[in-house]
């Protein structure tokens, strides 16, 4: 057999892209955000049957976080839940005080802090009526 090829590979997994191909990007494009305009990382401001379930990035596991999500979001389509009126104002708050201060750029532009966002999370289900509000 011949010598070993000294060939050294690196591969850095620095980040990805938030990106929807199947919207226009006028309509949604989160892709270079260094920070993601959705109440509860969820709510579109302007559009009211649209949800966006996991697209967060938790300090701890994403699927309890996203059947709470997903919860709300039925609960929503069921009438038992009413987002917030001044849901502009809800996300520029969110926005402007995140669970924790991160290194800026796109790839922590969804993170949450597993417990903080929890606690969020069964406040919005709290407000709902029905069986998508209880549960652990």
């Amino acid at each position: 057999m011949g010598a070993a090829n000294p060939t050294t590979i690196v591969v850095a997994c620095t980040g990805f892209r938030i990106s929807f191909p199947f919207f226009d990007r006028s309509f949604v494009s989160f892709e270079d955000a260094e920070q993601v305009p959705l109440y509860r990382k969820m709510l579109h401001a302007d559009v009211p049957n649209l949800y966006f379930i996991g697209l967060f990035q938790p300090l701890g596991c994403i699927w309890p976080l996203a059947d709470y999500q997903a919860r709300i979001a039925c609960a929503e389509i069921q009438g038992r839940y009413r987002r917030p009126r001044d849901l502009t104002a809800r996300i520029a708050h969110e926005l402007a005080h995140p669970h924790f201060a991160w290194e800026g750029g796109p790839r922590h532009s969804t993170e949450v802090d597993y417990h903080s966002f929890r606690r969020e999370l069964r406040a919005e289900l709290a407000t709902s009526s029905g069986p998508a509000a209880s549960g652990g």
